[in-house]
């Protein structure tokens, strides 16, 4: 799936769309994972357009294709504009932004990984995006000892913006704010 969008229409074959491979994932997922984020959205948008899955989960890690296309742009680049519509496309296709990968949390937490790595610039169309959904959820654990809320609330001074973004959708959708966003940890194991 590293190729061009021509290379993938020459072995394509309709109705495959779905087909996981051998890691399994789905050829939406591989195309999502292209380095290079021209042809990232060209092939993503063409499968998508002949009917791909967006709401394609790893069955064992969890991950979904918001985590595919949040972490391969952590990792190599900024996301672009056209990552940013590829979000809103798998959005509205019903891809779930509280999916939790297994060893890495939501994919919001993604995004505001990627804000620490690059810039908030980098993904403001991001965050107006995701922010204007209903349903997030910023106090689900996202990692053994932190929810998103509470990592947001540790890293405010360095991504303003995702914090004014997540206090603002706290108070629009009435939330109630844990008591210790620094230490939310839980006390399950604790046995009191």
């Amino acid at each position: 799936m590293s190729g061009t969008l021509d290379e993938l229409k020459s072995l394509y074959r309709p109705g495959k769309e779905n087909t996981a491979d051998v890691t399994e994932h789905s050829l939406l997922a591989d195309a999502i994972g292209d380095n290079d984020p021209a042809r990232r959205c060209a092939k993503a948008n063409f499968l998508l357009d002949d009917g791909a899955d967006p709401t394609w989960r790893h069955p064992y890690y969890g991950f979904g294709l918001l985590h595919i296309l949040f972490g391969k742009a952590r990792k190599v680049a900024p996301i672009t504009d056209g990552d940013v519509a590829l979000m809103g496309r798998l959005l509205e296709g019903g891809a779930d932004p509280n999916a939790i990968d297994r060893r890495t949390g939501t994919a919001l937490q993604a995004l505001l990984e990627q804000a620490l790595l690059f810039s908030e610039a980098s993904v403001e169309g991001c965050y107006d995006i995701l922010f204007q959904r209903d349903g997030l959820d910023l106090f689900d654990h996202v990692s053994r000892t932190h929810t998103l809320y509470g990592l947001a609330h540790r890293e405010r001074s360095l991504v303003p913006n995702f914090w004014e973004h997540t206090e603002r959708y706290i108070q629009t959708h009435h939330l109630v704010v844990p008591s210790d966003p620094e230490n939310d940890q839980e006390d399950d194991d604790s046995g009191t």
